[in-house]
């Protein structure tokens, strides 16, 4: 029976970081070129969260474009710690209307300096059409 709560907690913290993109404004700072790595999962799939490492109030967002058939999500990440970190942002491709997950997108941004911003970017769901993205969750690693 322990195992619900676990699962309706992940699952309130997921709706909650999706939900807050909708309340990211976009702000400017040194920003720094990076090479970031990224990775996909599969629909439905999961990194496992870490609410001490949670960092999605650090990154914010562009519009979702669609770029040659495949969907783009650009965006920066602040470091607002004292130290270099590194951070993992996982976006969720998906359907408009309706919300069904068409693809994740795993991005691993590598040190970030402190008190710098760094440009992140995520593709997905190619030759789909009524895409929303979504930043499911972000977190220093």
């Amino acid at each position: 029976m322990g195992g619900g709560k676990a699962i309706r907690g992940a699952l309130t913290a997921s709706l909650i970081a999706g939900c807050s993109v909708l309340l990211l404004g976009c702000s400017s700072s040194s920003t720094s070129k990076l090479t970031v790595r990224t990775s996909v999962i599969e629909p439905g799939g999961t990194v496992p969260f870490n609410l001490a490492d949670n960092a999605r109030s650090e990154v914010k967002t562009e519009p979702c474009t669609q770029v040659d058939g495949t969907w783009v999500l650009n965006g920066t990440v602040r470091n607002s710690a004292t130290k270099s970190r590194s951070f993992q942002i996982v976006v969720d491709f998906l359907t408009e209307p309706g919300s069904t997950i068409l693809g994740t997108t795993v991005v691993n941004v590598p040190s970030v300096g402190p008190g710098t911003t760094a440009s992140w970017s995520a593709t997905g769901a190619r030759g789909k059409s009524s895409v929303g993205c979504v930043v499911r969750l972000a977190q220093a690693t």
